[in-house]
């Protein structure tokens, strides 16, 4: 059986980057990339729709007519067609289907997620951490001279705020309580964020609502830390992306174009298809 790479590109109609991303992955691998169902037009769903509405069908009706079937009978021949598939986000429910398909049959999909600002949102809880963090918080190097490590703190009397801070970043220690050289002084307790990776982690939740002392302070600790910025990328982040208990599925996830073509082009080399 010949067969040659395909890669299905799934995404919304209304999204102006899937054709730009279709012609990036051309230009760097030679695969075939099918975005044709694009050229319907961001309109094409709410057309369809006013048109069966018109004709006074409901639903079902509309399903069942030419137009609806044809469509469906277009994406499944090139779904079938494909041996890879990429979903790019922001997208609907058939989106997510088509990419399920995908891997449901054998072959890899991987996923494009779109800035965490327009995808995802924080979890309860870190908005008001960050807040906390710009007013009694700090980050310093910690650990020997010319080492790599970080420390975050928090540092206050209020023992139930620092205990609140360590259960919504699930992060971290709380330390304490620490006497002060005043007896007449309450005691204080401290946060505390010493693994590399849970500090990376931290600050990706909280940078957005920090202000520009605080990222400054970060920036020369990451630096001197030697933290680059592939690294700070690659870190995980306590943002919640929509349907991820589907991303499980998926053959890789990524954040940068580039980084899904290494795995397209992979893919689509001689050893995996019989020319």
């Amino acid at each position: 059986m010949s067969t040659k790479p395909v890669l299905y590109l799934i995404g919304s109609l209304r999204n102006p980057n899937v054709p730009i991303i279709a012609e990036q992955i051309r230009k760097a691998t030679g695969v075939e990339v099918f975005d044709d169902w694009y050229a319907a037009g961001e309109k094409a769903d709410d057309a369809w729709k006013s048109y069966e509405q018109d004709r006074g069908h409901d639903y079902i009706t509309a399903l069942d007519g030419h137009a609806a079937n044809h469509v469906f009978e277009y994406d499944r021949m090139h779904l079938h067609r494909a041996t890879m598939g990429l979903l790019v986000l922001p997208a609907g429910r058939s989106g997510h289907l088509e990419f399920g398909y995908i891997r449901g049959r054998g072959f890899p999909a991987w996923i494009l997620l779109e800035p965490p600002d327009e995808s995802a949102k924080l979890p309860s809880g870190w908005d008001w951490l960050a807040g906390i963090y710009e007013g009694e918080g700090s980050i310093t190097r910690n650990g020997r001279r010319g080492g790599c490590g970080m420390q975050l703190t928090v540092t206050m009397k209020d023992r139930d705020i620092i205990e609140r801070l360590r259960m919504v970043a699930g992060v971290g220690t709380v330390e304490g309580p620490y006497r002060r050289t005043n007896p007449k002084w309450a005691d204080m307790h401290r946060w505390s964020v010493r693994r590399r990776e849970d500090v990376l982690y931290v600050l990706n939740g909280i940078w957005e609502n920090l202000g520009t002392r605080r990222r400054q302070q970060a920036n020369r600790v990451l630096q001197a830390a030697g933290v680059t910025v592939r690294e700070q990328d690659e870190a995980r982040t306590p943002h919640e992306y929509r349907f991820d208990v589907m991303y499980k599925f998926a053959s890789g996830i990524f954040t940068r174009i580039e980084d899904v073509i290494v795995q397209i082009d992979d893919a689509a080399t001689p050893r995996d298809f019989i020319e």
